[in-house]
Parts: structure tokens; C-alpha cells; sequence
């Protein structure tokens, strides 16, 4: 069942949208913080990193609290990072652009959030430790099962990850041997399984594309020879999701097709 967005309507679940893209950007951050640190993210009070004081409710209104407490811990008054607030920030107006785009409410939005979800958490985490948590990539499959099986698209979608996973793990093995080293992490190539999963054949191959333009920028800036991966496959795969079928459409339109 799908729902159409009127005029009216459209704003009100723009509102609703930004919220809970700040919410579950904040969850997903401190998720991310505590598989860094090696701590059960699942469970336990959320805390101070410097003073360990356990926040309370007001302390955890995203954006909202670090305005008011002007970026400071209101026990121990010490600084708090300002990535906090950005993240929130970014990922409420991904959501509002994401559900303006997609035009409609139905399970596919919510499968679709839920995966830009898990893209930020594998993202923070391979940034901190340059590792892609297997958790994400299951969650996110698990997901995309129950939100597409029983329907033709799903196996296409399935066949399409295959073949985009297997070529990019043949490449990087040819690579290896070449190079005598490691090309390709093995969480890089099970991400692109799974966005093959989500996106298709020819979104996913527009993904693919733009997260190795992604990942060259990322290496040009911060000046290293490796980098981890993860956010420039994530920042491909946003895009994919956003235009990919406009893209796709448009360079087949050039050969007539």
C-alpha cells in the first residue's frame, strides 16, 4: 500500500521525517562509538565520554541539547565534539531529500531509511577502526528480504548483487596478485553485495562508479595511499538511491533504448 503526497501533507511528513532522521542519526552514532570501543552497544545508559555521568532525557533531544548546553557537558562542563550535531543534522535533511524523492509512503521508503541507517553506522565505524561491522550488513539484508520476497524485482535485485560482489571480488584477487597486496577489503565487497541487493544492476553500477570517484577525491584530500572505504561507498550509494533510475534512464535514452 502506498501513500501520495499532497501539498499539506508533504510538509507535515517533511517535519516528521527531519526528527526522526536526527533520532536515529543519534542512535546510530552512539551505536557506532560503542562498537569502537568495544562495548555492548545493545545495552547500558548513554554517558559522558570524559566525566562517565550518565545522560539523562534532556540530554539527549538531538541537535537541541547541544544548543542549549553550548556544546558542553552540563555535569563536568568539558567540550563535546560538534560531529554529534552535524551528523544529527545531515541525516534529518537525507531523510526529508529522500522522502521528497521517493514521493510515496510505503515499505520501500522505510526499507530504503532503514538501509541509509546502516550505511552511517558502517561508515563511523570503518572511519574510526577501518573495519565494516557484519552486523550492519546483515541487519540490512534482513531488511531488504522481508521488505521484497515473494516479488520478481527481489531476485533480479539478488542476481545483481551477486554479480556485482563476484566481479568486484575477482578484480580485487587479480589486483592482489599484481600488487602484492591487498586491493579490496572483504567488508567493501560484502557492502556492494548488499547495495547490488538494494539498487540493482544498473543503480548499483552507478553506485559503484561514484564511490570510486568518492574514494580517489577522499585520497587526494587527506593525502594517504589508503582509506577506508565504507563512507565513499556510502556516499555512491545515497546517490544511487536519489537518481540512479533518473541516470540509468537518461544514458540509455542516448542509445535510443
Amino acid at each position: 500500500m502506498s501513500i501520495y503526497l499532497s501539498a499539506g501533507f508533504c510538509v507535515y511528513v517533511c517535519v516528521l521525517a527531519f526528527i526522526f532522521g536526527t533520532i536515529f542519526a543519534s542512535f546510530v552514532t552512539c551505536q557506532a562509538d560503542r562498537i569502537v570501543a568495544h562495548e555492548p552497544w545493545w545495552k547500558g545508559r548513554s554517558h559522558c565520554d570524559v566525566c562517565h555521568h550518565v545522560l539523562g532525557p534532556s540530554d539527549l533531544i538531538p541537535i537541541f541539547s547541544w544548543l542549549v548546553h553550548h556544546g558542553r557537558c552540563q555535569y563536568c562542563h568539558s567540550k563535546l565534539s560538534s560531529r554529534y550535531v552535524w551528523i544529527e543534522l545531515l541525516s534529518g535533511i537525507v531523510f526529508v531529500i529522500y522522502v521528497l524523492v521517493h514521493g510515496t509512503i510505503d515499505v520501500i521508503l522505510f526499507r530504503d531509511l532503514a538501509f541509509l541507517c546502516c550505511l552511517l553506522g558502517l561508515s563511523l565505524v570503518d572511519l574510526a577502526i577501518q573495519e565494516i561491522p557484519d552486523g550492519y550488513l546483515v541487519f540490512s539484508l534482513l531488511v531488504w528480504a522481508l521488505a521484497g520476497i515473494g516479488h520478481l524485482s527481489y531476485y533480479r535485485s539478488l542476481l545483481a548483487g551477486l554479480v556485482i560482489a563476484g566481479a568486484l571480488l575477482l578484480l580485487s584477487l587479480i589486483m592482489d596478485h599484481i600488487l602484492k597486496k591487498e586491493s579490496m577489503g572483504g567488508g567493501d565487497i560484502k557492502l556492494f553485495f548488499v547495495v547490488g541487493c538494494y539498487l540493482g544492476f544498473g543503480s548499483g553500477l552507478f553506485a559503484l562508479i561514484l564511490s570510486c570517484i568518492a574514494g580517489l577525491i577522499f585520497v587526494v584530500v587527506w593525502k594517504r595511499e589508503k582509506i577506508p572505504f565504507g563512507p565513499s561507498i556510502a556516499i555512491g550509494t545515497l546517490a544511487g538511491l536519489l537518481a540512479g533510475p533518473w541516470v540509468v534512464q537518461w544514458y540509455l535514452g542516448l542509445f535510443g533504448m
